[in-house]
């Protein structure tokens, strides 16, 4: 599962296998990959869309009883998935192919892509096939979440639900999202829908239910703001001047959340 520079598209499936291993070996995840798969219920029908290496793929078809199309535009990786799925005595449906070119209109209900960075999994999105409509897609960015907050509220998409996680030092978010009916390319008229936080760095949804890990979550952001402006001040001319100028607002932004932030004492809903 790559960065930004992942490739995204359209293109057609290749090729299909099934694969069915035959000895069952423990099936478990990390706390990023966990915490996406939460929300797939038990026998759902599922696409995971950049299956990388096919742990999350395994799991949700061994551990959650799922009907699962794993795609991958990497043919290496689709080969570290289907010898996972071997041994792990897992049935998968691997595809090669990009984007969410290889999955058919209606065999999948909802659709996940973890791991890719927000642009690429914005430009995956952006080039949706028609027909193509699950109940809800799983975005969990790797890197640039703001950038895909921004896009999906920019389109008139329906922020479902947010969460965070934190695995080692990092930060990871998770986004459960669909389209309105109706969705255009057009930007939303001025005060149409609420608008993510601090320039997308915040979601409303992550907000308003003050998640657990809210606060530190912001300190950590607070923190690499700090760090941008005081390198942006170092700068001359006018890309390092707009550079200040937007890291100073999101800085004061960011500060001020956590100044009224209560420090996760309700839950997630």
């Amino acid at each position: 599962r790559g960065g930004d520079g992942a490739r995204a598209g359209t293109g057609r499936s290749l090729f299909v296998v099934m694969l069915r291993g035959e000895a069952m070996t423990r099936v478990g995840l990390g706390a990023r990959l966990a915490a996406v798969a939460r929300y797939v219920p038990p026998g759902s029908m599922v696409a995971d869309v950049g299956c990388g290496d096919g742990s999350l793929a395994v799991y949700l078809a061994t551990v959650r009883r799922c009907r699962v199309i794993a795609t991958e535009a990497s043919r290496a990786a689709l080969a570290l998935a289907a010898r996972r799925a071997a041994t792990c005595g897992a049935v998968l449906e691997l595809r090669y192919g990009r984007g969410l070119g290889p999955l058919r209109p209606g065999e999948a209900g909802i659709i996940i892509i973890a791991g890719m960075g927000g642009i690429a999994i914005s430009r995956v999105l952006g080039g949706r096939p028609s027909g193509i409509s699950p109940r809800y897609f799983v975005l969990q960015p790797a890197a640039r979440a703001a950038y895909l907050r921004c896009w999906l509220y920019a389109r008139g998409w329906k922020v479902l639900d947010e969460d965070l996680v934190r695995e080692g030092k990092r930060f990871y978010e998770i986004l459960v999202a669909r389209p309105e009916n109706g969705e255009t390319a057009a930007k939303r008229p001025a005060g149409q829908g609420e608008a993510p936080l601090a320039q997308g760095e915040v979601g409303r949804v992550l907000w308003e239910k003050r998640h657990p890990l809210l606060r530190p979550f912001l300190e950590q952001k607070i923190a690499g703001y700090r760090a941008v402006l005081a390198q942006a001040e170092k700068g001359a001319g006018p890309r390092a001047a707009a550079a200040r100028a937007r890291a100073a607002a999101v800085l004061t932004e960011l500060e001020a959340l956590a100044a009224t932030c209560d420090g996760g004492t309700r839950g997630p809903r």
